[in-house]
This record gives structure tokens, C-alpha cells and sequence, in this order.
């Protein structure tokens, strides 16, 4: 399905938002204070939890991901 701006958007009969962790969902929220260069604990990435350094990874990924398809797609609305 597509959005009234034709993007791809999931569609699901409830709110994904009940369907994580919450620290899942903490992670998610930490992911914009730590792509601006902020992390939770003082020094640098070595002092922060390997929880946190993996949640940071996956996230990471999946954003790139996501990034990589809105470029795509506009990419392709630009050749028309």
C-alpha cells in the first residue's frame, strides 16, 4: 500500500508500538542522541554498554536501509 505521497507503507490491524519491548523501544528513541554524536554514558563508545553498541548497530542498519529506499524512490519519481 502507498501513502497519498506514494511512498510504501505497512499496513497492520494495531499499533506496532505495543508490539516491542520497552527497551526496544527506549533504544529507538536513544538512536537520534547518538547519530548527533550524544551518548548515554560519559566517554566514548568503548565505555557504553554492549547492549547498547548492538542496539545502536541494528537500528543503524535499518535506518541506512530505509534512507537507501527513500532515495531510490525518488530517484525514480525524478525519471518520470
Amino acid at each position: 500500500m502507498r501513502d497519498s505521497d506514494g511512498r510504501e507503507v505497512v499496513v497492520t490491524p494495531t499499533c506496532l508500538r505495543y508490539e516491542t519491548t520497552t527497551e526496544a523501544a527506549r533504544m529507538v528513541g536513544l538512536f537520534a542522541h547518538y547519530r548527533a554524536g550524544f551518548l548515554p554514558r560519559a566517554g566514548g563508545i568503548e565505555d557504553q554498554t554492549h547492549r547498547y553498541g548492538q542496539a545502536m548497530a541494528v537500528i543503524g542498519a535499518h535506518v541506512a536501509f530505509l534512507e537507501e529506499l527513500r532515495i531510490k524512490e525518488m530517484e525514480r519519481k525524478q525519471r518520470r
